[in-house]
């Protein structure tokens, strides 16, 4: 695959026109869905629907979608302390989108709210290298540098262009390794969040692009991985 213009690491926008990690919500969808073409995705049941009775329902369409090669990550999953059932059954949840990700070897795509030292310790207790993703980061340059110290990535999305961010300085100190850029829900062009970057980082849009190139080729895109 040759470099493209801009990657974006999390989006729910399926008609988006960038390369993009695009997020399907198995919540959302029945035994009739047909993977659209032409683009690549994730697959999970968000936290604010996990529960063992989505789970159970869903796991026969996890088994028939994660053939596909089109998909490219787990999630998103996780847990959020504000919203959704208890914390117990989000974990459980995780740790269940966790297994998917060790055995079919694809990156963990996180929501986290509230629950970061929670999520540190159930990556501690799995052995699988691949990444694990806080998507949507927006918190304390504390919390930024554990998880960096545990090998996440985290992935910054439209919050970076506001005036007053608290994370602009965190992006700015990031490891080129240890970052990605998104635009999630939010109606921003990722073009507009890459520039946002750029200026933060006191670099250019191109060498941006390829800083963060090289991450989804090392993480989503390597060869040899489905």
């Amino acid at each position: 695959m040759n470099s493209p213009h801009f990657f974006n690491c999390h989006t729910h926008f399926r008609d988006n026109s960038e390369i993009a990690i695009v997020n399907i919500n198995i919540a959302d969808i029945d035994g009739s869905f047909v993977l659209p073409d032409h683009r690549y995705y994730s697959i999970g049941l968000h936290p604010w629907n996990a529960s063992t009775e989505l789970w159970e329902k869903a796991e026969p369409l996890f088994d028939r979608i994660l053939q596909n090669k089109s998909i490219k990550a787990i999630g998103e999953t996780g847990i959020d302390k504000l919203r959704g059932n208890s914390v117990h059954e989000q974990q459980k949840i995780f740790v269940l989108h966790a297994e998917l990700a060790e055995q079919y070897d694809k990156p963990l795509i996180i929501h986290c709210v509230r629950a970061y030292n929670e999520i540190i310790e159930l990556k501690k207790s799995f052995k699988q290298q691949r990444p694990w993703i806080i998507h949507g980061f927006n918190t304390k340059s504390t919390i930024a540098d554990k998880l960096w110290k545990h090998g996440f990535i985290l992935s910054f999305g439209a919050s970076i262009c506001k005036p007053d961010s608290h994370v602009k300085e965190i992006l700015k100190n990031a490891p080129n390794n240890g970052f990605f850029l998104e635009n999630d829900d939010s109606t921003m062009p990722i073009t507009d969040i890459y520039e946002c970057a750029a200026t933060i980082r006191q670099s250019s849009v191109d060498d941006l692009k390829n800083i963060v190139w090289d991450n989804a080729h090392n993480v989503f895109f390597e060869k040899g991985r489905s």
